[in-house]
Parts: structure tokens; sequence; C-alpha cells
């Protein structure tokens, strides 16, 4: 085969063939780029440090999210990371980097406070005692953070005397170190000792950039003392100055949802996910603030949303359950009541919403069950149970189980008319306090800022004291 190469076209061919050649070399340049992604780990990480400085914590974690696509051994962007994830409440996440951040050489002195945050926050007080209780840093600042910690664990677990013991070394660490301090007003408050308590807040106060801690500790202190609108003011004023303060956006919305400010409410609900879009606490609040408004449907949604993430949170089963009361679904009611109780037996009013509830699906010897440890008990409360409430209870138990006992259809059912049929006013009163008191009492109860931690919490684990109080970390 004969191959004739026409001079004139070869000549025309060859400034497109340089023009080819050329683009190849740009695009081979432009893939390296985009392979090398224009900036190092190094690079990358710096940038993140001048968004954090500038209170731009979005931007700093996507430059830490590059760099860590980049070199996933960058201990200090592992580090970095976790300590925006702990200010997120993010704890799960922030255990995660900053134990890797550890295991990669990030001096301990900055990563064991923080880890030891992210493990309390966690629901991880036990660990973090076991692992690191012992544990002496070479800084004094990085000793007190530490210590601060470990003693807000051991009062989490119920120890105040060794927490007390914690403090006291964060303080001999680094004297009016504030976080330490106001451990230790938590544990006078806790004895009883408000004023003393509020001494010591009051002087925290007084120092140099005082963290939000104290605020907000000063505000629980004036609720404890029924001053809710002086408490209201400082709140207000806690999230005006430290808006990313996620804790005191939580105490905001309590204390309005107890005042019946359910529109002020909803706005500190925005402002929650301005600082956390999926945080839910913030769930739990729409589905309390919707259920006050009579909104069941959107009530129910929201407490969903709670119960997907912590299947066991106390508040939101209860809530759950009274919100199924209320519209008529008594079996999906009982059931969360039921698996309320599981989780803190001998709540009062897990029990006197779950006899309601058996009162109304008919079958009111399953409600006498419920209510009898009460009454064993003799619970004090303004919702106890009268004691011609009680005698109508033990009688109508007595005459359902002799009526009963005879065995024959005529019989059972003259039992089951006489037990289903209790006074109109004992009915009425005995439901009128439990709905109210659960959409007011857990929105006002000191106790429910637990319950809001952990919802956070990888693990969930319920704790064996409702009444337990735990101090945030600072963001």
């Amino acid at each position: 085969m004969n191959i004739q190469i026409n001079e004139g076209d070869t000549t025309m061919k060859q400034p497109m063939r340089n023009i080819l050649v050329k683009l190849g070399v740009v695009a081979g340049f432009c893939v390296l780029l985009a392979s090398c992604g224009g900036d190092s780990p190094e690079s990358l990480v710096k940038s993140a440090r001048d968004y954090l400085a500038k209170g731009d914590s979005s931007a700093a974690v996507i430059q830490l999210r590059n760099a860590l696509q980049k070199s996933s051994n960058n201990a200090e962007a592992r580090y970095l990371l976790g300590t925006i994830l702990v200010e997120r409440r993010d704890s799960a996440g922030a255990v995660k980097e900053l134990r890797m951040a550890l295991q990669l050489g990030y001096p301990p002195e900055q990563t064991l406070p923080a880890l030891a945050r992210a493990l309390i926050d966690d629901g991880d007080a036990k660990e973090l005692v076991s692992e690191f209780g012992g544990t002496n840093l070479g800084s004094a600042d990085a000793q007190a953070a530490l210590k601060t910690t470990i003693g807000d664990a051991l009062r989490s677990l119920g120890k105040p005397k060794e927490a007390e013991a914690a403090f006291n070394a964060a303080l001999a660490a680094k004297a009016d170190f504030a976080p330490a301090l106001l451990g230790v007003a938590t544990l006078r408050a806790a004895d009883g000792n408000i004023q003393e308590a509020k001494k010591i807040v009051d002087n925290v106060l007084t120092q140099p950039n005082a963290p939000p801690e104290a605020s907000l500790l000063k505000a629980r202190l004036l609720i404890v003392e029924n001053q809710r609108e002086e408490a209201l003011a400082v709140l207000q004023k806690t999230v005006e100055a430290k808006p990313n303060y996620l804790p005191a956006h939580y105490e905001l919305v309590s204390l309005l949802i107890g005042k019946g400010n359910l529109d002020l409410a909803s706005t500190q609900v925005g402002a929650i996910r301005k600082v956390s879009k999926q945080d839910v606490r913030a769930y739990y609040f729409d589905a309390l603030i919707a259920s006050q408004r009579g909104n069941l449907p959107a009530a129910r949604e929201a407490i969903q949303q709670v119960l997907k993430v912590s299947p066991q949170h106390l508040p939101s089963l209860l809530l759950a359950g009274e919100v199924e009361f209320r519209a008529g679904q008594f079996n999906q009611a009982q059931d969360y009541l039921r698996r309320a109780l599981n989780t803190s037996p001998g709540l009062p009013y897990a029990e006197r919403l779950l006899a309601a509830t058996y009162l109304r699906m008919g079958i009111p010897a399953r409600a006498v069950e419920v209510l009898q440890p009460q009454l064993n008990r003799g619970s004090p409360g303004p919702h106890n149970i009268s004691r011609r409430r009680q005698r109508w209870i033990r009688r109508t138990r007595l005459r359902g189980c002799d009526w009963a006992r005879c065995g024959s259809p005529k019989a059972t059912s003259r039992a089951r008319f006489a037990i289903s049929r209790p006074p109109q006013r004992w009915t009425r009163t005995f439901l009128r306090p439990t709905s109210r008191s659960l959409r007011t009492s857990f929105a006002r109860n000191s106790s429910i800022r637990h319950w809001l931690r952990l919802l956070g919490s990888r693990r969930n684990r319920p704790t064996t004291r409702w009444y337990t109080t735990s101090r945030e970390s600072s963001t």
C-alpha cells in the first residue's frame, strides 16, 4: 500500500499539533493542581486558625476537613476539629478526633482537658474518672482545667466529697480558676447553702472575661429563689453577649416555656438552630411548645426526632405519652409511659398519667395497680391523691376482686362496671393536674438540664438520680 502525504496538508496540521500538545500540558497541570488542591495541609490548618480567630467555626471546620483529606495523620487538624466539636456539643465526634490527636502525639496539656470535657458530655463520666482521674499535667492551666472536669464527673456520679477534692486540686494549680470555683459553688448550692454559692458566683463575675457558665449558674440560683424575672434578664444578657453558648439558650427557652411566653421561646429555639442546626434539644423544645399550643401532630413529629436519637430520654418519653393521651391514642400512650417507668421507676408524673390512660382504656384495675405504690409510700406533693380517693381506690379494688372471684360472666361484668365508674370529680381532678404538670413542670424542673445534656451523648445512659444537675462546658 502506498501512502501519499500532501505537503500542504502537513504544513497546515503542524500548528494544530502544537496547540494540542500545549493544551495537553495545561490539562495535566490542572489535574495536578486539582489533586493537590492548591493548598498544603499546613496552610489549610493555618487558614482554619485564622477563621477561628474571627469566630467563623463553620469555615474552620471546612478547612480542617480538607486538611485531613490530604493528611489524615495531621494531629493539629484533629485537635482543632475536636475542640470545635466540643463547642458544638457533638461529643461523640469530639472524643474520636481528640483521641486520635492524642495518639498522633499532640501535646497532652492541650488535648486532655478538651478530651475530658468531651467524655463527660458523652455520658462517660465513669470512664473519664477511671482513665484520667490520677493524671497530672505540667501546665498549670491544663492541670486546673483537667481537675475541674474530673470534679464535674465525680459530682455527676454522686461523689461530692471526691468532687470537692478535685476542685481544690484545680485551685491549687491555679488560684481563682473560674470553672473550679463554679464547681465549688454548685456543691454549696446542692447542700442548700444558696447564699454562699451566690457569693462565689458574684466573685467570679467580677473577673475579667468571666466565663458564661458563671452567668448561667447565677440565673439558676435566682430561679431556686423564685426570682424568675431577674434570672430571665441574666440569661437574655448572656445569650446576647455569647450567642454561641447553647446552655444559656436551653435555660432561657425552659424559663420562657414555664412562663407561657411561647413566641419568645420559639424565637430562642431558632437561635439554637443557628448555632447547631440538628440540635435534638431544639426538637424537644419544639414538641413542648407545640404541645402547649395544642398542636398535637406537630408535637408528635418533633418528639419522634428526639426519640430516634435517644430512645430512653425520659422527658421525651413522658411528653410523648402525654401527647398520645390527649390525642386519644391510649395504646401508644401506655407504651411510652411504661418505657418511662422502666427508665425511672416510681416517677409520680408517669404513674399518674399511666393510671389515667388505663381509666380511659376501660381497665381501671390496672390503674389501681399503677397507683398503689404511691399510696404505699405516701408520695408528697401538690397532686397527691386525697384520702377520699384513696378510700375509693381500695374499696373499688376489693369489690372488683370479690366479684371477679365468682368467675361467672355476670359477676365479671358487674366487677368491670364497678371499677369503671370512678366519681366524676375524682376523674376530673385527677386528670387536670397531670396534663398541666407535664406541659410546664418539666420546663421548670432544674433536673431537665441533665437530660438535655445527655441528648447529645452517644450512649444516653439513664441516670439513677432524677435530680442530678450538670454544669455545661463553655464555648
